[in-house]
């Protein structure tokens, strides 16, 4: 299994080095097509209650967001051009102003991508343009496996990753997903947080997942830790000290209530971590 198409997931509005820098080191190193992909949906129409004058200058006004919107999305996709013009024989360029919310947006077009790559952004004002998808939406949503690369990264180094495993369908595909990428890292630890009286039981789930990686070639250490006070918090001391540059987790959560977890830890502490994330739901 390898990837043979990335899709870059860029934010017309915000800072893409480090979404293009990973996605140009990955191409190279799976020989994959990449696929760039930015939108933006336009914020919602102001009723003016009042005078012709106040709903013409509504108008106007919007057809002035509108014509930014398309610059910004020229410019972004220029900038995915000359990132990765030298880094893989097939490029495409996506980039469009849609009526409906990002997420579901972007989760359509994921069909055509082995992996998506992008970066933890704060929700826009709802006044504002939206150009920023909600990483644990588009999780659920995309059916493919998301890299989540923070600002500031270079390159994926994957000198030690770390699968945040729990015994769950997300978490087991995930590590599926993840394949490509634990064939290249240099260490590689499955490890599973669990309840004081269920870290026997953890264990065996992580010997089984070692075993199963080692019959794909990979060399993975299993572990499991008890929880003691917090299993999220004990999960985020190893990362802490760990310093893993790739956490692979399942994502799961509430929709309704935006709490999306990855692996027994929350998304604010997993997405402030500083490493990338790959998460499948």
């Amino acid at each position: 299994m390898t990837y043979r198409t990335l899709m870059l997931l860029l934010d017309p509005n915000g800072d893409n080095r480090a979404v293009l820098a990973v996605g140009a080191s990955l191409a190279r190193r799976f020989g994959a097509s990449v696929i760039g992909l930015a939108a933006v949906r336009p914020p919602p129409p102001m009723i003016d209650g009042g005078s012709y004058g106040g709903a013409l200058m509504l108008a106007e006004a919007a057809a002035v967001d509108l014509t930014q919107a398309e610059r910004d999305l020229a410019a972004c996709g220029n900038q995915f051009r000359a990132a990765l013009k030298d880094c893989t024989q097939e490029l495409e360029w996506r980039g469009s102003v849609v009526p409906e919310a990002l997420a579901v947006h972007v989760a359509d077009q994921c069909r055509g991508a082995d992996l998506i790559i992008t970066s933890p952004t704060p929700p826009a004002s709802i006044l504002e343009p939206e150009s920023r998808v909600n990483v644990g939406a588009l999780a659920i949503r995309a059916g493919r496996p998301i890299l989540v690369v923070p600002r500031g990264t270079t390159d994926l180094a994957l000198s030690n990753v770390l699968a945040a495993f729990k015994d769950t369908r997300e978490a087991r595909r995930a590590m599926a997903d993840a394949l490509p990428l634990l064939l290249e890292a240099q260490t590689a630890v499955v490890l599973e947080i669990a309840r004081d009286d269920e870290v026997r039981d953890a264990q065996r789930h992580v010997d089984d997942v070692a075993r199963w990686l080692a019959r794909h070639g990979v060399h993975a250490l299993p572990e499991a830790l008890a929880a003691g006070t917090s299993e999220s918090g004990a999960l985020a001391r190893e990362i802490r000290e760990r310093k893993p540059d790739l956490i692979v987790a399942g994502a799961y959560g509430h929709n309704r209530m935006n709490e999306w977890i990855f692996g027994g830890i929350t998304r604010d502490i997993l997405l402030e971590s500083g490493c990338c994330i790959l998460m499948s739901h």
